[in-house]
């Protein structure tokens, strides 16, 4: 059996709509293999309406972006936001 510490937490909730993944912001792995992912989708023609809310404080307001992606390019610098918001949240341990 493999180290429990190594296990990686992911909640997944479904409806009749959505299918929910709740990752956390710690396990790197798994997010960049969700990103190759989405990545992989917009390099094959798909075009991909991210919308994400975020909060960089704890007492900051919700806050929401709405972009649509259709080239690779666009993924690319979407992915690279990502990284930057995950890296400033894990600093500030929200």
């Amino acid at each position: 059996m493999k180290d429990p510490e190594a296990t990686k937490e992911i909640i997944l909730s479904l409806d009749n709509r959505t299918l929910t993944l709740e990752i956390s912001i710690r396990d790197k792995e798994v997010i960049e293999a969700l990103l190759d992912g989405l990545s992989a989708c917009v390099e094959e023609g798909k075009a991909l309406k991210i919308r994400q809310t975020y909060m960089t404080s704890r007492t900051d307001s919700l806050r929401m972006i709405c972009r649509i992606i259709t080239k690779a390019g666009h993924m690319e610098k979407w992915r690279h936001e990502v990284r930057q918001l995950i890296s400033l949240l894990r600093k500030k341990g929200v």
